[in-house]
């Protein structure tokens, strides 16, 4: 569901994700040349069924999106909008490395209203032995993701 008239009381809401609801945009942006994944009706993942759900949509259109360019691409995440209980963090945080090493040939994030979310991003990423590539800009954000997929080559399949 695309149009805001039209949203779930779950997008509305930022209450976690229910079967059937879409909650995250992924899209090309040719002008970036990098993949913009985004919440734009609000998510709160706050158990692990919510990150499940949650995975199976990302998974989907980065799947999708994966065919369309052959190969590995930067993304970009905004992370506004999303919230992240503690109680979910540790799934969100495997499952946000499991889409970066399968999809990403670069992957940052960034935040224009800073919130819990980039502090628990942060420490799941810490801890888990991974960078949390979390900036306060869309500008920087694409910048690191273009960085990584130069460093890593530009597309691994």
């Amino acid at each position: 569901m695309s149009q805001r008239s039209f949203l779930p009381e779950n997008a509305r809401s930022g209450a976690p994700t229910r079967e059937g609801s879409e909650v995250l945009l992924v899209r090309w942006d040719e002008p970036l040349g990098v993949a913009l994944i985004s919440h734009p009706w609000g998510l709160t993942l706050g158990s692990p069924e919510d990150v499940e759900a949650w995975r199976v949509e990302v998974f989907a259109k980065l799947e999708s999106l994966e065919k369309t360019r052959a190969g590995r691409f930067p993304i970009v995440v905004c992370v506004d909008g999303l919230m992240i209980r503690p109680s979910a963090a540790k799934e969100y945080g495997k499952v946000a490395r499991s889409y970066s090493e399968r999809f990403a040939s670069g992957l940052a994030r960034f935040t224009l209203r800073p919130n819990g979310v980039g502090q628990i991003i942060t420490v799941v990423a810490m801890t888990e032995g991974y960078r949390a590539n979390l900036f306060t800009s869309r500008r920087a954000a694409v910048a690191e993701a273009l960085s990584q997929h130069g460093r890593n080559g530009r597309s691994k399949g």
